[in-house]
């Protein structure tokens, strides 16, 4: 049985985290799977929950960038490592300088992000070109993006990322107060400064009329200064700011309207989530999120940083509570179909057998 390896800094609140939990518990049903994370310390139990009753071996870091080396290398030999996925910057570092220097046949990266910065540019490049046997991307978007940035086209393969998908159709009420959530980091990259000017456009065009609130889920460096602009833009009435909440899914589960309005992605599971609990989604069309959000089915695509088009799209979703339960059937169809799982499962199986038969060091 071949024995492959997960590398990833944290298991915080994130996409990536989550992604790399579903591919070791999926791929734990066929391999021995080693689960190795490199800050011990930052671990939530909610996350590793994922990876309750499965056969995937966890190995937990708490050293420094050598020592933490020196461990990750020690089980690569020991444990006959013969396939590495990672996850981020720094995993892809140690991948692609442990995974080599311990002979590990297939070395496999794993970029998330259409855009990176300058620094990490370089090193990325460095990375997939010279030491990564292969570079896994979550959106074809990130892959045609780097592709004309010095990134050699031939080792990318495009995954999308999967959904477990734990909820059944979602019928709503039509409720006094329409509730739209946004849920992500606090960082530049969610562009919340746009999100925040949009409801405030919003309501001064319709909170007379039908009132509504916008709930800030998420956690950051940002904090601070979104909570500012709320005051600024005397909106403090119509948002809330909800700081790494545990019960999270409850937030889904009671919003009406879902809104993104990132500059950049690869593919958002943030935006999976909204699917899965039936929600009308408005996002900017950044990375692959037009493969979650058909344009006038379930939802609307605005480009980045326009707010008069965000909030006349919100506009209609709160006025309109039949559209909203329409477009909300139809996000439920779209992510029950088209992103499992099982398919997951399957599209990275093919891959590795695929690279089993290609990667001769």
């Amino acid at each position: 049985m071949m024995n492959i390896a997960i590398i990833i800094p944290t298991l915080m609140s994130g996409g990536a985290e989550k992604q790399s939990l579903y591919l070791a518990k999926e791929l734990s049903k066929k391999y021995n799977v080693y689960l190795i994370v490199l800050k011990k310390h930052m671990i939530e139990q909610k996350l590793l929950n994922i990876i309750e009753n499965t056969n995937v071996n966890k190995v937990f870091l708490s050293g420094n960038l050598i020592k933490n080396m020196i461990n990750i290398y020690s089980v690569f030999k020991s444990k006959n490592i013969q396939f590495i996925f990672s996850y981020l910057a720094s995993a892809n570092f140690i991948n692609s300088v442990v995974g080599f220097t311990a002979r590990v046949p297939s070395r496999i990266g794993g970029i998330r992000n259409a855009v990176l910065s300058k620094k990490k540019l370089k090193y990325e490049r460095f990375f997939h070109n010279y030491l990564l046997t292969g570079t896994i991307s979550n959106s074809n978007s990130a892959m045609e993006l780097l592709s004309k940035q010095g990134f050699k086209e031939e080792k990318f393969h495009v995954i999308h990322n999967a959904f477990n998908l734990q909820t059944d159709k979602i019928i709503r009420d039509e409720n006094k107060i329409v509730k739209i959530l946004s849920v992500s980091r606090f960082v530049e990259q969610k562009d919340y400064m746009t999100a925040l000017e949009t409801i405030s456009i919003l309501k001064q065009n319709i909170y007379d009329t039908i009132q509504f609130k916008y709930i800030i889920v998420g956690y950051g460096k940002l904090e601070e200064e979104i909570r500012k602009r709320i005051e600024s833009l005397n909106i403090s009435c119509c948002v809330e700011v909800v700081v790494n909440p545990d019960n999270i899914n409850e937030y889904y589960q009671d919003s009406d309207i879902f809104f993104m309005t990132s500059l950049f992605e690869g593919m958002s599971n943030s935006v999976m989530e909204a699917l899965s609990y039936s929600l009308p989604v408005v996002a900017t069309p950044v990375g692959d999120t037009k493969y979650l959000v058909k344009h006038g089915e379930n939802g609307f695509l605005c480009e980045p940083k326009n707010s008069e088009n965000m909030a006349s799209r919100l506009k209609t979703l709160v006025l309109e509570y039949e559209l909203r339960n329409i477009m909300s059937n139809r996000s439920y169809e779209i992510l029950s179909k088209d992103f499992t799982l099982n398919k997951f499962r399957q599209e990275y199986m093919e891959y590795i057998e695929m690279r089993n038969t290609k990667d001769k060091f």
